[in-house]
């Protein structure tokens, strides 16, 4: 038996660190108990609760859908069972050549693929043959960057802090391409291997214009590169009286990328699902849709160790086969969100808060300078992110920053909580920033 040596770098953490650890977990490790900026950090032991603990946070920095929560809820009590064969392991319930044995109940596979073409109308029909189904879309991502990538190779996320762009830039304008691709440019020491696009806009909320997706692809060719598309918000644009007629999605599935950007569709790729259009997030569940064989290879035997529980996909089947109920389920959810935002919007108008306009996802850029500039005018913009955070945290309400943001203070709020609990919650973030109305209403 063999023990590696402590590793004295690890010692004031407190770590054991006298059995072997390898030199990517040790460097991941240090990562973790070095970050000092994460939401992690400010989370309390119990959220709020209207019942159980009403002095709880009110967590407003995490995407989590909870108004047709309940109503999800309800449908899953009604309708959910479980066929034997949901009690064997997924292999046997998949419809691939992989497994060992073929399931004969209908599964995730089918009813996955189906809402995807329902919905995102893409031009090659999505089957189970070039997609793949796995335990939400963080997973899949992970999976295909360990395919694609070796160590020390990069990525490039098409985020409001991977590149800088000039402030009157438009982040989802083709002209944005440009600056990505001299960022693609300077990198000489690691080579880029992918571009990664979230569309709908995490967390501007907004979609992306089917002629700056073409450009990502002619990007993606020029330089052969992947080019990874978050779509999980796809299916979340909704109007609302700010933006009565918000516009369309359009997903890159649905685009002939060959004739449009010259582009070859084996590296375009996209993940999405069904929990945060359902109010579920904690059942894990995501498809990865590709055109290139070798990779839903890949993912497929990757998500034999790492499969999704089959009670997700019970759930999931049977919501996503019935049609009728899971449109209306959908329209309903667009037309809450949409409420929501009104009623943040309005907020905002009337503390003199600037927001930026959203009509798709789960959230809202808030812009907290000028409050900030007067609360702490001493501080730099990071410091003042910081106190702002502090002081949301002791009145029981927490926004998370939008990350290495031209403006430091621009916090995401996820306002997709209960009409009740958002109310509590606005009146905490008054509190937090002693705000007053700028036509001194009540």
């Amino acid at each position: 038996m063999f023990f590696s040596a402590p590793d004295s770098t690890l010692g004031a953490t407190g770590v054991n660190s006298s059995v072997h650890l390898s030199e990517r977990g040790l460097a991941r490790l240090k990562a973790i108990l070095e970050d000092t900026t994460s939401i992690m950090h400010y989370l309390p032991e119990r959220y709020y609760d209207p019942v159980h603990n009403r002095d709880g946070m009110i967590v407003m920095g995490v995407a989590e859908n909870q108004l047709m929560t309940e109503d999800f809820n309800n449908y899953i009590k009604q309708h959910f069972a479980l066929e034997k064969d949901h009690f064997r392991y997924r292999e046997f319930l998949r419809c691939t050549n992989l497994t060992l044995q073929r399931g004969f109940v209908t599964n995730t596979d089918q009813a996955l693929p189906l809402y995807i073409n329902d919905t995102f109308s893409p031009l090659e029909p999505v089957t189970s043959e070039n997609s793949v189904v796995g335990p939400g879309v963080g997973t899949l991502i992970t999976e295909f960057f360990w395919q694609i990538c070796d160590v020390g190779e990069l990525a490039l996320v098409t985020a409001l802090n991977a590149v800088e762009i000039p402030p009157e830039v438009d982040p989802l304008s083709p002209e944005v391409v440009s600056y990505l691709e001299q960022r693609i440019k300077e990198e000489k020491q690691k080579p880029i291997r992918a571009l990664i696009l979230c569309n709908p806009h995490n967390p501007l909320g907004r979609v992306y214009p089917k002629e700056t997706i073409i450009a990502y692809a002619k990007l993606a060719e020029k330089y052969d590169l992947h080019l990874l598309v978050d779509e999980i918000y796809g299916n979340q644009v909704y109007s609302s009286k700010v933006v009565p007629h918000p516009p369309p999605f359009v997903s890159i599935l649905s685009l002939n990328l060959k004739e449009l950007a010259g582009c070859n569709p084996a590296r375009v790729h996209v993940v999405a699902g069904p929990p945060k259009d359902f109010g579920a997030s904690g059942l894990r569940i995501g498809i990865f849709v590709s055109q290139n064989p070798a990779l839903i290879k890949l993912l497929q035997a990757s998500m034999m160790g790492n499969a999704i529980s089959n009670s997700t996909d019970a759930i999931f089947t049977t919501a996503l086969m019935d049609r009728e109920w899971r449109n209306n389920f959908l329209a309903e959810n667009k037309k809450r969100v949409g409420e929501a935002y009104d009623r943040v919007h309005a907020w905002c108008t009337k503390f003199g808060i600037p927001i930026l306009e959203s009509y798709a996802g789960q959230f809202a850029v808030l812009d907290l300078t000028e409050r900030l500039n007067q609360l702490f005018p001493h501080m730099s913009a990071l410091e003042q992110r910081t106190a702002a955070i502090k002081d949301m945290a002791k009145a029981n309400v927490l926004m998370w920053h939008t990350g290495k943001d031209q403006v430091p203070t621009r916090f995401r709020m996820v306002f997709v909580c209960e009409p009740e609990i958002l109310t509590l919650a606005l009146r905490r973030l008054e509190n937090a920033f002693q705000l007053k109305s700028v036509n001194g209403e009540n």
